[in-house]
């Protein structure tokens, strides 16, 4: 029965009220929605405690179809040529890694299928979520505030009626989505295609489904899967809600953290009953140093943020301006508190504290001074300075891979970014 376990009620990041039927309360009906699912993985057979390495090659590998090898195997080929038009963004340094994103990307696709059933909310979605949604070339033209040249052209190109794919597959975006890892204060290009999916923030073709959002917010904003899209360890699930309170997605959605909460128990129970990807065998621990994306993503993230020091026009420096003239009730002005953000994190770039400290005294100083954050200190810093300040190993690790060119770049980084060998 529709509704039969309540409701999601609240408001979303914009204020607006929602109320959406609960029709699955994991405590009492479990994954009963997801019974016509074929177990996927024999748990018994299976050891615990893998490496990412040892898990790729058993557990993810073995249940991707030849023919979406093919197809992404063509769509990296086709995004390199177009790159060398200057159609596409440049491809990322570590092939592999682009093309393990969008395997990773298809089992989630089919894995989201099984959790929306399992929810209540059966959606067809293996092949489709993340890899091939789409939207009207004109919402795409809507969204060219943050792109670099190559984007802007393909965008303008684009016929304002045309279905455009934002996903993975195609070909003009697919390295740029790859690349992006969140880094939400830089130039988003591809990334700001994909927002337009019914995931993210949908359009009037394709309306916004906060369930699949709420789903999807556990795989990649815990997050549960290993070094996705976002370029992140996978989490243990107590940090679940530490994940809900401070994520920009869900921090300011009321209804949007009551769905996660039961798409997290659910995946959990598919999880555990081998429906799904087994992302509890892997011991994130185990990686020896962060993987060539997420210190390419850190790289040009932190060097973006040092070039700031210098002359910027990005949302933090504009976010300081407009704070400076509302100042309240006596307190400081809200621009000093915005500037001792930035200072904050200058220090943290320099190296001159620990990046964590430095994170924790930026979001007291937020509260104290009702700053919106998320403007002001870039989400992946600290985990992108961690990551880089493990570059002597991945130097070390590359050069004994054969890997000439890569352990090449990461010298050039420690370099560049005046980093300790």
């Amino acid at each position: 029965m529709l509704g039969f376990r309540g409701f999601y009620e609240g408001t979303d990041n914009k204020g607006v009220y929602h109320r959406i039927e609960r029709r699955v309360d994991p405590h009492y009906d479990g994954i009963g929605g997801a019974a016509e699912f074929p177990v996927r993985y024999d748990l018994a057979s299976l050891p615990k405690g893998m490496s990412p390495e040892d898990f790729d090659r058993k557990i993810v590998l073995p249940q991707i179809p030849e023919s979406v090898l093919e197809r992404i195997d063509a769509v990296m080929v086709e995004a390199e040529a177009l790159a060398e038009e200057g159609r596409a963004d440049t491809p990322p340094l570590d092939r592999d890694g682009w093309r393990r994103g969008m395997i990773l990307s298809w089992i989630h696709s089919r894995d989201m299928t099984t959790i929306q059933a399992a929810m209540g909310y059966p959606k067809v979605l293996t092949g489709r979520h993340d890899l091939e949604e789409f939207a009207l070339g004109k919402h795409l033209k809507g969204r060219l505030h943050s792109a670099d040249p190559w984007y802007r052209d393909y965008v303008l190109g684009l016929d304002d009626e045309a279905l455009i794919n934002v996903g993975f597959y195609n070909a003009h975006i697919s390295a740029s989505m790859f690349k992006w890892g969140d880094n939400k204060s830089g130039t988003q290009n591809g990334m700001d295609a994909h927002r337009l999916s019914d995931h993210h923030i949908g359009t009037d073709e394709y309306p916004l489904d906060l369930i699949e959002k709420g789903v999807n917010f556990v795989v990649h904003h815990m997050p549960r899967e290993h070094y996705g899209i976002r370029h992140e360890p996978k989490a243990p699930w107590d940090l679940l809600e530490y994940r809900l309170v401070h994520d920009h997605s869900t921090a300011d959605s009321e209804v949007l953290r009551h769905i996660a909460r039961d798409a997290a128990a659910i995946i959990r129970m598919l999880e555990d009953a081998g429906k799904i990807t087994p992302w509890q065998l892997l011991d994130a621990t185990l990686e020896a140093c962060p993987p060539p994306a997420k210190l390419e993503n850190a790289y040009l993230l932190v060097r973006e943020r040092l070039s700031a020091e210098i002359a910027t026009t990005s949302a933090a420096t504009e976010a300081i301006e407009v704070a400076a003239t509302t100042s309240c009730d006596g307190a400081a002005p809200r621009g000093q508190g915005a500037a001792t953000i930035r200072d904050l994190e200058l220090r943290a770039l320099r190296g001159m504290e620990p990046p964590a400290t430095c994170a924790e005294l930026a979001r007291a100083e937020a509260v104290r001074q009702g700053l919106p954050l998320a403007d002001l200190w870039p989400e992946n810093l600290v985990s992108s300075l961690d990551a880089l300040a493990q570059l002597p190993r991945a130097v070390t690790a590359a050069k004994a891979r054969g890997q000439s060119d890569l352990a090449t770049h990461f010298e050039r980084w420690q370099r560049e970014l005046n980093l300790p060998n």
